[in-house]
């Protein structure tokens, strides 16, 4: 059971993602999708649903290794270790390219935007979730008065590591010039989901998760690896299956959406674009 899907943010990107999916799937084939920067590997069991073989990457090892025995028992998966900003792909690979929650935590996002369009197919889709610079005053009252100044602190819109948070139109523009034709966008979590998050996920995941900033291995002194931080808590094989309280998260969503449908304010942005053909 995932029980990050009791959390409105993380239900609502991922309902976002796999309803986008069940269009392009409606439309075309999906025999390959890459999955870059799958973290922990929650949603990959989901993505592999909508095609017919997925690979899933991320630069850490320890989160590749998590994904891998998570997944262990779903069908055609391939895990591997890589940079998103430079794919171990031939160009146009594949047909679905995903990349959540990753162009935000990148050394270049340029790189990146150009290598998920360098390794779809011509006509193939790229689909980019990330933490919106727009977010709501009652998701994070602290950084959304400092960034009227230009600064920040490390914590609510500003935890999980992020140092800089995306603009739109920012990130359109630079996948048009990597040379992927916006489809759709999509302002994801409004501000009722928001107060209902408020600081304390990214506190709960500072002290259970591993790689709780979502941070590539970095190298340590005379080029020794660094020490882990112990889990603090258990691994929970994600099923199809929703909690039961799933419901009033779903609820939530719904009302959020039709509240503050007008609202360019969002936790985060989800964006479906397509290689030029």
């Amino acid at each position: 059971m995932n029980y990050k899907l009791l959390f409105p943010t993380y239900r609502g990107r991922q309902r976002w993602v796999l309803q986008t999916l069940d269009r392009i799937k409606r439309a075309a084939d999906i025999a390959r999708l890459i999955n870059v920067g799958c973290g922990e590997g929650d949603i990959d069991c989901d993505l592999r649903e909508y095609s017919g073989h997925l690979v899933s990457l991320d630069i850490n090892p320890q989160d590749v290794i998590h994904a891998r025995a998570l997944n262990a028992d779903t069908a055609d998966v391939r895990y591997l270790v890589a940079d998103a900003d430079y794919l171990p792909f031939d160009g146009a690979t594949f047909d679905v390219a995903c990349c959540l929650e990753v162009i935000e935590h990148v050394a270049d996002p340029r790189a990146c935007l150009r290598e998920l369009a360098r390794v779809v197919r011509f006509g193939g889709y790229v689909l980019v979730t990330c933490p919106s610079a727009r977010f709501p005053l009652t998701y994070d009252p602290v950084n959304w008065v400092l960034s009227r100044i230009g600064t920040h602190i490390s914590v609510g819109a500003f935890g999980y590591g992020h140092s800089w948070l995306v603009f739109e139109e920012e990130l359109t523009r630079w996948a048009g010039d990597a040379g992927l034709e916006l489809l759709e966008s999509a302002r994801i979590s409004k501000a009722l989901a928001a107060i209902v998050e408020a600081y304390w996920p990214s506190l709960i995941q500072s002290i259970t998760k591993a790689n709780a900033e979502n941070r590539g291995a970095e190298m340590g002194r005379c080029g020794e690896k660094p020490r882990s931080r112990a889990r603090l808590l258990p691994a929970i094989r994600p099923t199809r299956e929703p909690p039961r309280l799933c419901a009033l998260t779903d609820a939530l969503i719904t009302a959020d959406d039709r509240v503050f449908s007008s609202s360019r304010s969002s936790v985060s942005l989800g964006f479906l674009f397509q290689k030029g053909h």
